[in-house]
């Protein structure tokens, strides 16, 4: 999560999409008072200086509830519980991905400290990714009441989102992601934003060449259209990934964003 005072907007990370790249870029124009994740390895590549707050750090009390603390894949709501108000008008932005092709990269990643998914037979690629997704892409009970492996889930649309509306001004597309920086850019006083040689954590899937619905078979291809239903319907992802995703901000986000701060007396 990036909190910029500075340019007015929050950014919302999510996860296997770019994101890391998109901080790092962004990290570069962050002036006193902002506020960012902590990139972990990444850090040295950044121009981080000791006006910049590291999320991970930073407990902030809001008025008359415990402290909150922020985090790298925190949801937008934990944020304006911290600072109220303040981030009211401040643009949010977050970045989303065709789930088939997510799913992919989220299964080589989150396996990557217990076995080397990229040097196995492609059937057995294929099996440990069937077995992966049905096990951990959709959401359950316990998921819901513990938070057992919130961190593997599919969908990520919780993180931004306030009582089932989203709240995004401005959705980064993985697909499209250098045509909606520049926009991004534009947005808030950054010309020429670019990602042009900014590359974090594309290690951990096999090289180009085989196509990500090479990984599947037809209960898997159905199980994750069924996960990530409402990407699908709102994005227009389709599994062949033809459809070039489209995004509209939800008009009822300004009305259900104040009816919350209010609920929440700030």
């Amino acid at each position: 999560m990036i909190i910029s005072n500075s340019k007015n907007y929050v950014l919302v990370k999510t996860r296997k999409v770019g994101g890391t790249s998109v901080e790092l870029k962004l990290c570069d124009s962050l002036e006193e008072g902002d506020i960012s994740t902590y990139l972990k390895e990444h850090t040295g590549k950044t121009n981080f200086d000791r006006h910049v707050t590291e999320l991970t750090t930073l407990r902030k009390p809001a008025i008359g509830h415990r402290p909150v603390r922020l985090s790298e894949h925190c949801p937008l709501t934990r944020a304006y519980r911290a600072f109220g108000r303040d981030l009211e008008n401040h643009l949010v932005i977050s970045i989303d991905r065709n789930p088939w092709d997510l799913a992919v990269s989220h299964y080589f990643w989150k396996t990557r400290r217990f076995y080397d998914a990229k040097a196995l037979p492609v059937e057995e690629q294929r099996a440990r990714f069937k077995k992966y997704a049905l096990t951990y892409f959709a959401r359950s009970w316990k998921r819901n009441f513990w938070g057992w492996y919130k961190h593997r889930e599919l969908s990520h649309r919780d993180l931004y989102m306030i009582d089932g509306v989203s709240m995004v001004d401005h959705m980064l597309r993985y697909e499209c992601l250098e045509e909606d920086m520049q926009a991004l850019g534009d947005k808030i006083g950054l010309p020429d934003l670019s990602l042009e040689g900014v590359n974090a954590k594309r290690t951990t899937r096999p090289k180009k060449g085989r196509s990500y619905q090479d990984m599947y078979d037809e209960e898997t291809r159905d199980h994750i259209a069924k996960v990530a239903a409402w990407e699908i319907e709102a994005y227009g992802y389709d599994f062949e990934g033809q459809n070039t995703p489209r995004f509209e901000p939800d008009p009822r986000r300004h009305a259900v964003k104040d009816a919350w701060f209010t609920k929440q007396g700030v």
